[in-house]
């Protein structure tokens, strides 16, 4: 345990240099070289970091069980690690690619719900999982037109949290500390603006408890409290790499909420919904989901033991492109 939080200790701290250095190479970087470094770099981070591949690991065994033999598990964590590396470099890009190369690289499809949700005047609420690559689908509506605000939570370290918050404010990206409370976003989406939450954490007793992955989770269900209050929509939005190395920015048709007028009962019903469809496209593209992360093995491993009998079958996991 020692050791571990002393690896952890020398990683915040050489973190913020290492991300400098990579922004400069990265910005004389092609696309595709972008995706073969970054593949290179997640799989030294496999080499490197036990731990979080003896988590990932757990991870697809808890979700997909028997489903997928040893041999595919192990497969698919590499490119989990993979796409996780990718993942770093591509949010380093961004803020040197224009609209018009990020438009070539990331196409958005379903910008029609965006613009009916707008024109309804209550706000969006763009809900992603740690799937994929979560930055350019914002950064394509801020380049669209759209006020776009995400709900951070605090970094663990403080440096490595400033260098990112250094990179969001080049792309015009506004963020919201989620220790600000329910106010701020109430306000942003009454202003007719965008809230971006990613839900797929625990949230250790303070959230609703949801079948997530064939187990009992206690989740935030933050994205149906604001929409319950304010009337704005919930949009599945996510960027998706394709087998190309390009991505497809994909906005999902808005949840259909269910009202009883029983705020609670609402509440539960509805957050069920949304991690249904949450999972769903987490089993289209696996090899995507940070699943060697504590934001995933939380809510994958947090769940209530006495519980677990309500866990139902899995279905077989989709693979994207291979």
């Amino acid at each position: 345990m020692k050791m571990r939080l002393i690896r952890k200790r020398i990683q915040q701290l050489l973190a913020p240099g290492f991300i400098r250095f990579m922004r400069r190479r990265v910005e004389r970087m092609s696309w595709d070289q972008l995706q073969r470094r970054g593949a290179l770099l997640g799989r030294l981070g496999r080499l490197l970091s036990h731990d979080r591949m003896r988590i990932t690991l757990e991870n697809l065994e808890l979700a997909f069980g028997g489903e997928l033999s040893e041999k595919e598990r192990r497969a698919l964590a590499l490119e989990a690690f993979e796409s996780t590396g990718k993942l770093g470099l591509e949010m380093l890009k961004l803020p040197s690619m224009s609209p018009e190369q990020l438009a070539e690289v990331a196409p958005i499809q379903g910008l029609e719900f965006m613009q009916a949700a707008h024109e309804a005047g209550k706000g969006g609420i763009l809900v992603s999982a740690h799937l994929g690559n979560w930055e350019i689908g914002a950064v394509r509506l801020i380049h669209e037109g759209y006020r776009v605000v995400a709900l951070s939570r605090a970094s663990s370290s403080e440096r490595i949290a400033r260098a990112i918050t250094s990179v969001r404010k080049e792309l015009d990206f506004e963020t919201i500390p989620v220790d600000r409370g329910i106010r701020p976003c109430i306000r942003l989406l009454k202003e007719n603006g965008l809230l971006a939450i990613m839900p797929d954490r625990r949230a250790r007793g303070q959230g609703v408890y949801v079948q997530f992955f064939g187990q009992r989770v206690n989740v935030w269900h933050t994205p149906i409290l604001l929409s319950l209050r304010t009337g704005a929509a919930i949009m599945l939005t996510h960027g998706l790499r394709q087998p190309d190395g390009a991505f497809v920015v994909r906005i999902d048709e808005p949840l259909e909420m269910e009202t009883t007028g029983d705020r609670e009962r609402d509440t539960q019903v509805n957050t069920q919904r949304l991690f249904e469809r949450l999972e769903a496209l987490i089993r289209e593209y696996p090899e995507q989901y940070l699943w060697q992360y504590d934001i995933a093995r939380e809510s994958l491993l947090g769940y209530d033991p006495a519980a677990t009998g309500m866990a139902g079958r899995k279905p077989t996991p989709q693979r994207s492109g291979k």
